[in-house]
């Protein structure tokens, strides 16, 4: 019998979701993630590149300039800028809680599946 795919992502989503609560990722869990990205992407590069001109015809200039290229890129800023986007950001507060003081804290808040067409 064939897998049933709306139950397989749900299945997945579930298990993404638990571990995402169970724990919060510190900086240098985040950036080992990261880094773990772009190397299973330049490890596979070739793969990457003969899925997709198997299945959109797209040359391996192409893809390097519009998707792994893209992709290394926002990588590389993310790496490079993430020890700064994790700083608390101090905001201001309403006169009706004065004296009191606020903060921005950015930390992920669970799994997000993004499909979309380009």
């Amino acid at each position: 019998m064939a897998p049933n795919f709306a139950t397989e992502l749900q299945s997945a989503f579930e298990r993404l979701s638990v571990a995402s609560r169970s724990k919060t990722f510190g900086y240098e869990e985040r950036m080992e993630q990261l880094r773990a990205l772009r190397r299973l992407l330049t490890e596979n590069e070739f793969d990457i590149l003969t899925a997709l001109w198997r299945d959109l015809r797209k040359s391996s200039f192409e893809c390097q300039s519009t998707e792994q290229g893209v992709i290394l890129s926002e990588l590389d800023d993310a790496l490079k800028n993430l020890k700064s986007w994790m700083k608390p950001q101090s905001v201001r507060t309403s006169l009706y809680n004065f004296p009191s003081r606020a903060q921005i804290y950015r930390e992920p808040l669970g799994v997000t599946l993004v499909i979309g067409a380009w």
